[in-house]
């Protein structure tokens, strides 16, 4: 209270807080200023090489040196002058600019072959239209990121058409919804406090804060800070100014060209960009050496000179300062890029593609591009993200036991086992083993197929994914089919109760003979047909006809082989072979394919795992018998020591049985096994000699012999390793995952098998057994972490069981473009494939970016556009799902998931009303009465107008006729076509502002074509029989509303826009036309 009192009696006055403000501004303006008196005194005692500028662009200084290798071009301007008109000058310099961007040239020079004196430093021309200066304007132009031009070029004449150029597309040409850590921007004036950074315009919504006080106009290259999410965070993005060759050195990504003009010829070589001469100078001269016969050495800065319409020699004579004779002179390598060519000339922008496709492969190796760019059939995983986990029996408190198949058929279902008793519908317990379905996009919806009191030792699908094949403890298999293709339904379709109780190791469905093949070469086509080609593989068994037979083959632990055929008559024919004359304890069996139809087997036994036995299994029918063959192979040898245990066999491909992965570790006293090693094995074929004493006719015979291959080491015990059923160019994996005992997914390399990246499954859900214990106590109790998994088809995603019965997705990050995605172009391709051999693409379009969803669904229906007509027809109703899918993924795409649910709709109601059309005679062999209608209403429509009447008399009645009976079963869909035509017209007036379910239906033309085709087939059924007419609730009595329909979807199909007229007249018929009842 004293102390309130002293401060009440002396109140402090405003002018010393302001005064007290102002000391205390000014010591921090003196404590700033010395700490940068402090720095710039480091600065001036470095070595003047080590300075920096702060104030430095980040786009590459002219005086700066790269890190990397850099390769330049050099163009004559002259060609620009050759051109006829400005439309063509601008294309010619679009086409350099492509040429530069597709071949990753990080500098192009254009010089003045003519030594004309006609250029300045700045970019200013003596006259207007000089060739030099406006091809540079353009490439700089094109190179420019979309959102930056109009900061970096005004309005300009050399400029007029440079809009209607094919773009570059080049990586740091980002679209506001594309990631990337990297991005291209420009200063701008927005005010920071004083030793604040600047911030800059990305492309994004708001501006990002730079870490460096900048000029304002600047361009420069920004690497957003890490954790940051540019759709989330708008306006509080911050990012670091680097330098434009960061992107490349980081990531490996192009980040686009710089441009310099030269006077003369001799200016390219004597004012390099890049600091340093170029010690790698290559010209192009139809008198050089041929570029096939050529090896480029090593380089460090390439410079590839190209001439104009006179070539290299008029470029050489012009300029006076270059004392050589013979362009040849100037060079080191003097080359025709395109020897034999069959035209008398070849223009320099064709010169400068056709060469460097020629360079590409002698020029790549030296810049490290070969290894780093991925073919279209095979991407570099580089991580791997869990998308789910769930426990699909916790509600039934059950724990998951065994994940053993994923059904790589139509759907993505999976099917696994659990060890606790069921509760029947009258409560009582019932079985104590059973199996589970569920479909991985919604894995709680769990499905039980039976129940066993023996353990579920093996569940496999077949390979269309159609039938299920269970075996239990005492070698009892049973064989299930969905009923109906519902997932909750299903039928005991065999039981096979041949095995004498043996135990079930594995079991292997019959191959069908079905594959398609897909190289990168073949990925450019536009028809499915040459993009995939059919590989000759033989199926397991045929019947008559070659038509493949469905059945199984079984391998038990003693070492038996029983073969089962499911023949078409729901007969069954049995065989039973074994493995050599000696019965053997088996502890791992795997299978594979062979193209010849047969199948391969690699056993390990328990009494001898150093030892890996092979074996080719040969099936053949011949009426109601079956004969089983089985001839051995050379067997592996994987280690001389026997203190080494195999815990692991795979072959490599399911349809290649040449590579064989091998997981070994050594014996320790402990349970705990500190190293595994995984190697692969290759089968090969050799010539050896063969000794005079055996009196052969031949001196050499071939043989086959597993050879030892590469090899990764691993921490900790294999558990299982992870192979893709197959890939689309035949050729080995690109990646292999192996689960470890302890919880660890290593990823391996498919081509060199080395470790790209490993990660540590966590275990979760059964939180009240797992806390407060060690990790070593809790592996020894539970047993191994990782119970299962199982890739998809696509191999872009994975299934995870672990000891707490949680199901796990892991989807596989790919490193094709920036953001970690699958590319589009792979993305397209894989999608094509499922659609073409009728998979589920449901993990395909998990591993998709959100923003490339959009961009793929365009893709996907454009190709499918080009092909033709009978296989579009073929495919529509896959495509149109397959959209429906990806527009899912699209933000907004709710209305156009609904347009393509009513295309679909629409095509099966057209099909169906087409279907009952019987005509009396057919005039044509070709076309029917809906082909003769389709072609009146797409060749009259000018002609026959908007009348509906019109066209009925164009077409012969008697071929419409259909029973009533018929036409009643119709009646709801009649109802259904005339309510969508109404909903069409009602809606069609505001569609302009917002967009709609009918926004993509009333701007599809194909779509409006089969309304009104199926408008003239209801009309002409309702003259025969007035009651199969759809009812509606009019607005006026003696209102047509089915001939109204049909005017005004004529009217939009003639005027897809709906101009304002257009949109008046709705507005005028809406008012007085019909409205929807139901609907």
């Amino acid at each position: 209270v004293i102390m309130m009192k002293q401060q009440r009696e002396k109140p402090v006055k405003v002018k010393e807080l302001i005064e007290r403000k102002k000391k205390y501004k000014k010591l921090r303006e003196e404590k700033l200023l010395e700490k940068l008196r402090k720095e710039k005194a480091k600065i001036e005692e470095a070595p003047n090489d080590t300075k920096v500028d702060a104030k430095m662009d980040a786009k590459v200084d002219a005086e700066a040196k790269p890190a990397t290798k850099t390769v330049s071009l050099a163009v004559p301007g002259s060609i620009m002058d050759n051109a006829q008109s400005p439309e063509l000058r601008s294309y010619l310099a679009g086409q350099v600019a492509r040429a530069a961007a597709i071949f990753r040239a990080d500098e192009v020079i254009v010089y003045d072959d003519l030594c004309s004196g006609t250029l300045r430093e700045d970019f200013i021309a003596v006259k207007k239209g000089v060739g030099c200066i406006q091809m540079a304007r353009i490439l700089q132009y094109l190179e420019c990121p979309q959102y930056l031009r109009k900061y970096f070029f005004p309005l300009h004449d050399d400029l007029g058409y440079a809009g209607l150029l094919n773009p570059l597309d080049i990586p740091h040409h980002l679209r506001s919804h594309e990631e990337c850590p990297f991005r291209e921007g420009i200063v701008t004036t927005k005010p920071t406090k004083h030793g604040r950074g600047s911030y800059a315009n990305i492309g994004l919504k708001g501006d990002i804060k730079l870490d460096l006080k900048l000029e304002p106009g600047l361009r420069v290259t920004v690497k957003l800070d890490e954790g940051q999410d540019p759709a989330a965070d708008e306006g509080n993005l911050r990012g670091k100014v680097v330098s434009p060759q960061a992107p490349k050195q980081e990531l490996g990504l192009y980040w686009g060209y710089t441009v310099r003009l030269a006077d003369s010829l001799g200016a390219v070589f004597s004012q390099p960009t890049f600091g340093r001469s170029y010690d790698l100078c290559v010209g192009t001269s139809e008198r050089g050496d041929s570029v096939d016969d050529v090896k480029v050495p090593d380089f460090d800065h390439l410079l590839v000179v190209f001439g104009g319409v006179k070539g290299l020699e008029a470029a050489l004579d012009a300029d006076q300062s270059l004392v050589a004779s013979d362009p040849k002179d100037l060079f080191d390598l003097y080359l025709n890029l395109c020897p034999h060519q069959g035209s008398r000339t070849i223009r320099t922008e064709e010169a400068i593609l056709v060469g460097l496709s020629a360079l590409r492969p002698k020029v790549y190796p030296h810049l490290g591009l070969l290894n780093e760019t991925q073919p279209v059939v095979g991407a570099s995983v580089i991580a791997m993200e869990c998308i789910y986990r769930v426990s699909p029996l916790r509600k039934k408190r059950k724990k998951c036991n065994l994940l053993k198949s994923w059904n790589q058929g139509a759907e993505n279902v999976v099917a696994f086992t659990s060890s606790s008793p069921d509760i029947d519908s009258t409560g009582c317990p019932g079985s104590r083993y059973n199996i589970y379905v569920c479909d991985i996009n919604t894995p709680w919806e769990v499905h039980r197929i039976v129940g066993s009191e023996e353990p579920i030792t093996q569940v496999e699908w077949d390979l269309s994914g159609a039938r299920l094949a269970v075996a239990d403890g005492k070698g009892v298999i049973q064989v299930w089919m969905m009923k109906d293709y519902v997932i909750n339904d299903w039928v005991l379709m065999n039981t096979f109760n041949d095995m004498g109780g043996e135990q079930i190791l594995c079991i292997a469905w019959f191959h069908n003979g079905k594959k398609l093949s897909s190289s990168p070469e073949q990925q450019e086509g536009i028809l499915y047909s040459e993009k995939f080609k059919p590989v000759p593989f033989a199926p397991t068994c045929c019947q008559f006809g070659k038509r493949p037979m469905e059945g199984l083959v079984v391998a038990s632990v003693s070492g038996l082989l029983a073969t089962f055929i499911l023949r078409i008559d729901a007969s069954v024919l049995s065989a039973i072979e074994k493995l050599g004359p000696e019965l053997h304890t088996l502890a791992m069996v795997d299978f594979a394919y062979e193209k010849n139809g047969d199948m391969a087997l690699a056993c390990v036994s328990r009494s001898s795992s150093a030892c890996i036995r092979m074996y080719s299994l040969q099936i053949r029918v011949s009426g109601d018998s079956m004969n089983v063959t089985v001839q051995n192979l050379p067997a592996i040898f994987p280690t001389l020591h026997s203190s080494y245990i195999v815990s692991c066999v795979q072959f490599l491909l399911k349809e290649d049985p040449k590579g064989l992965l091998i997981a070994m570790h050594e014996k320790t006293r402990h349970s705990c096994v500190m190293e595994s090693e995984v190697t692969r094995w290759r089968l090969s074929e050799k010539l050896d000699p063969v000794s005079k004493h055996f009196g052969g006719s031949t001196s050499v015979v071939c043989i086959q012999t597993w050879e030892k291959g590469e090899h990764c080491k691993l921490p900790g015990e294999v558990k299982e390793i992870l192979v893709p059923f197959s890939t689309l160019d035949n050729g080995p994996p690109s990646h292999i995952v192996v689960s470890t005992i302890t919880g660890t997914l290593h990823c391996l390399s498919g081509d060199s098998f080395t470790k790209v990246f490993s990660k540590e499954h966590e275990l979760r859900g059964a939180k009240d057994s797992v806390e407060g214990m060690e990790l070593k106590r809790l592996k020894a109790e539970l047993g191994p972490v990782i119970q299962s998994i199982r890739f998809s088809w696509s191999a872009c995603s994975f299934l995870l069981l672990d000891v707490n019965s949680s199901l796990c997705l892991y989807r596989l990050v790919h490193h094709n473009e920036p953001g970690g995605n699958l590319s589009t172009a792979y993305g397209v391709h894989l999608l094509e494939y499922s659609l073409v051999m009728g998979l589920d693409w449901w993990d395909i379009i998990l591993s998709l970016r959100p923003g490339m969803a959009e961009t793929v669904c365009e893709r996907v229906a454009d190709f499918a556009a080009k092909q033709p007509l009978p296989l579009q027809q073929y495919f529509y109703t896959r495509i149109m799902a397959l959209k429906m899918n990806l527009y899912r993924y699209v933000p907004g795409g709710g209305y156009r998931v609904a347009s393509c649910n009513t295309l679909v709709m629409l095509h099966s109601v057209a099909a169906a009303f087409r279907s009952v059309l019987r005509p009396s005679e057919l005039a044509s062999h070709d076309k029917g009465p809906a082909e003769n209608l389709a072609s009146i209403l797409a060749g009259k429509m000018g002609e026959l107008g908007c009348d509906l009447d019109k066209v009925c008399l164009q077409v012969e009645a008697k071929e419409f006729t259909v029973e009533a009976s018929t036409l009643q079963s119709l009646q709801q869909l009649i109802q259904w076509v005339s309510d969508l035509a109404l909903f069409l017209i009602a809606t069609a007036p505001t569609i302009q502002q917002t967009r709609g379910p009918t926004y993509e239906l009333l701007r599809d033309g194909n779509a409006l074509g089969t309304l009104r085709e199926l408008l003239v087939i209801i009309r002409l059924w309702g003259l025969f029989w007035q009651h199969c007419m759809p009812v509606f609730t009019k607005a006026l009595d003696n209102l047509d509303a089915i001939s109204l329909a049909y005017k005004l979807l004529t009217k939009i199909s003639l005027n897809p826009e709906m101009d304002v007229s257009l949109l008046g007249m709705f507005h005028s018929l809406c008012v007085h036309a019909a409205r929807l009842g139901a609907t």
